[in-house]
């Protein structure tokens, strides 16, 4: 696909550069429509993106960036965990030493001579998973190459998804060779990199990876508060208790306190409380003085700085995701903005405008279809004011709107649908009118309350052996 796009795009120069600079029939055809662009803004907006350059785009672009969001859902998705499922059931590289013909190496056994403990699990043979991964990394540089085609920016996610699936790619060939000739190598790159496919092609890992990234510096000053503490207690009890030689209890006094390294050490194992309080015995059983010494040591590390570290771990966090939150309604404002002034007539949509905008967006997939007999029920939900257009404060909300689900029901009964004469008499419309009313609610009440009343009252006469089985008393 980018081959074409390429290709097209040097037909449009050459187009150009024979007719000169005035526009040709060839270039005027290739643009845009200004509904076209209206939609694109739309669908971006949907994703709380904004592409400021769409005047530029071309209707190659857009072929490209329907046919690319009618293969990513959920596909990518599909081809990410299948890549992770690989890296599961793939025969270890260390179990590939000595053997022969090792497309075909697999099963259980293939790992029982190096005498580790693995889950028994039936390795599946390179020959299938290769062939996976092939095909996932296939589909994953179609994906890329389409990204590329329509124009879209080269931001950091981009450039990974491009950089780590070209290097799985050769990576997956240079395997495969290495395999071919019964020389498997003992490293490889692929189960690592795709982890990061699985970042970079999930949204939601992506966003709270990114979120994890900008609570680094937070994060590392709290820790430099806590790294001082268990040095400095950790320091105060070597210099202690290491020249302490005594036993008592059986124990050593100066129990992982015998130098500098193993004071900080053990101090640090004291703030993650794991055995805790064994650490503590040997000195307090010495001088009770050394109960106070860590007590005041796991009041500060394990109550004041490590909830202060959640603390600054969970708002650094809550603020990178308000802030993204912000910025995507921010671009969603400026992508409806553009798209209202390309569609917008006398400051206002008119309904056939919309329409042609419902026509172009039901070509993606990422937004919600909207059929042709529902394009009037929508018009009416954005038309607040009833003026039989759509003005900007209401375009707003269409992308809201979108993403409801609405349920048709219908209004009538069987009878005015089917007999409309006997829905026209008069003891129809009397009987449709008491039901209605707000006798036919009390009517219905007083009937539950009577059925009430009587299975109390039947109950309480089983319960207190009036009654026969044959429910006679």
């Amino acid at each position: 696909m980018t081959s074409y796009y390429h290709a097209g795009m040097e037909h449009i120069r050459a187009q150009s550069a024979r007719y000169g600079s005035a526009p040709t029939r060839e270039r005027d055809s290739d643009q845009l429509s200004p509904v076209a662009r209206a939609a694109w803004y739309v669908e971006d907006a949907f994703s709380g993106n904004f592409e400021e350059d769409m005047d530029s785009r071309t209707n190659a672009q857009r072929d490209a960036y329907v046919r690319y969001e009618s293969l990513v859902h959920p596909e990518r998705l599909v081809c990410v965990v299948a890549l992770a499922l690989v890296s599961l059931i793939e025969v270890p590289l260390w179990c590939l030493q000595g053997r022969n013909n090792l497309f075909w190496v697999g099963g259980s056994e293939v790992c029982r001579k190096h005498d580790l403990y693995l889950s028994g699990i039936e390795y599946v043979p390179y020959i299938a998973t290769l062939l996976v991964e092939a095909c996932a990394l296939g589909y994953l540089a179609t994906l890329c190459g389409l990204e590329v085609g329509f124009g879209r920016p080269r931001d950091i996610k981009l450039q990974t998804r491009l950089l780590t699936t070209g290097l799985a790619a050769l990576d997956l060939v240079i395997f495969a060779l290495r395999l071919a000739i019964d020389y498997p190598p003992a490293f490889r790159l692929g189960p690592y990199l795709r982890v990061v496919l699985l970042a970079a092609n999930t949204k939601e890992v992506w966003a709270a990876g990114r979120a994890c990234l900008t609570m680094i510096p937070s994060f590392l000053d709290v820790s430099l508060l806590l790294t001082l503490c268990i040095l400095f207690f950790g320091w105060l009890a070597a210099i202690t208790l290491d020249d302490v030689e005594t036993v008592k209890d059986g124990l050593p006094v100066n129990e992982g306190f015998t130098s500098l390294g193993e004071g900080i050490y053990t101090m640090f194992f004291v703030s993650t409380t794991a055995n805790f309080p064994d650490q503590m015995l040997a000195s307090y059983a010495s001088s009770r003085s050394f109960g106070l010494f860590f007590a005041f040591y796991v009041l500060l590390a394990c109550f004041i700085f490590l909830n202060l570290i959640l603390a600054v771990v969970y708002n650094e966090y809550s603020a990178s995701i308000k802030n993204e939150i912000r910025r995507k309604n921010e671009r969603r404002v400026e992508g409806l903005k553009a798209a209202f002034a390309l569609l917008a007539q006398d400051d206002c949509i008119s309904r056939k405008t919309f329409e042609e905008l419902v026509k172009e967006t039901n070509r993606v997939e990422k937004l919600p279809q909207i059929k042709k007999d529902e394009v009037d029920f929508f018009f009416d939900v954005l038309d607040d004011d009833r003026s039989g257009t759509i003005s900007k404060s209401e375009f707003f909300d269409f992308v809201d709107i979108l993403q409801y689900s609405f349920v048709k029901i219908r209004t009538t009964t069987w009878l005015e649908r089917n007999k409309p004469d006997w829905a026209a008499s008069d003891r129809y419309h009397q009987l449709s009118d008491f039901v209605h009313s707000d006798a036919f609610a009390r009517t219905t009440t007083l009937v539950l309350a009577a059925n009430t009343l009587l299975v109390f009252a039947e109950s309480w006469l089983d319960l207190s052996d009036t009654l026969s089985p044959t429910g006679e008393e």
